[in-house]
C-alpha cells in the first residue's frame, strides 16, 4: 500500500497560521477490493 502524509499548500485567503497544523493523508489500495 503506497502512502502520502503531507500539509496542503495554504490558499491566499489563509493568513497567518490558520490550518498549518492539519495534515493530509493519501493512500492507496495496491488492490481493488471486489
Amino acid at each position: 500500500m503506497m502512502a502520502r502524509i503531507y500539509k496542503p499548500a495554504k490558499t491566499a485567503m489563509q493568513s497567518g497560521i490558520a490550518k498549518t497544523r492539519e495534515w493530509v493523508l493519501d493512500y492507496e489500495p495496491e488492490q481493488a477490493r471486489e
